[in-house]
């Protein structure tokens, strides 16, 4: 978990909800946290590579482990949440849901951007998958929702302008709702 401070406008959180160690989302996640920085707005990560969160199985958050218990905490405090999206088989994965549902009473009239990476072009479908789950708790979802190919990288940077026009209106709604 990493928390850049910096004041004035919502509390903001990413949370990378990719496992792999050389990830796409995490480097759309990076994209998006710099262009936070250049606009000295706050926010917190919460990079699941690194987490250590237990499975959500309905005990109160006091019953969880410290680092689900931080990470839940991180959630609460946040105004709107960027969610890093990996698109496996179409879905978003297990543990980013499981984060949503360790969360699910918190999430309430809270604002969620979604950030959607796909190596066989179904970002499209994945974001779905979590916007469903996410509407379902309460969560109004931000437009844009960026949705990236591997088209939109050459190698591990970000080759596509688009890409980073729509992160960057991603970040104004943020601001604005």
């Amino acid at each position: 978990m990493f928390h850049h401070k910096k004041n004035r406008y919502p509390s903001i959180t990413l949370i990378q909800g990719s496992l792999h160690p050389a990830s796409h989302t995490a480097i759309l996640l990076d994209a998006a946290s710099r262009i936070l920085s250049a606009r000295n707005v706050a926010y917190s990560l919460l990079d699941l590579r690194a987490a250590d969160l237990d499975l959500c199985d309905g005990r109160a958050p006091e019953g969880y482990g410290l680092s689900t218990r931080d990470s839940i905490e991180m959630v609460k405090k946040s105004d709107v949440i960027f969610f890093g999206i990996p698109a496996y088989a179409a879905q978003a994965p297990g543990p980013l849901k499981n984060v949503i549902s360790l969360t699910e009473e918190l999430l309430n009239g809270k604002r969620a951007g979604l950030i959607c990476f796909s190596e066989k072009g179904v970002a499209y479908e994945a974001s779905l998958d979590l916007m469903s789950q996410l509407t379902d708790a309460g969560v109004r979802i931000l437009k844009p929702v960026v949705l990236v190919s591997k088209d939109g990288f050459r190698g591990k940077a970000i080759f596509d302008d688009v890409v980073l026009q729509l992160l960057e209106e991603l970040v104004d709604a943020a601001l604005k709702a």
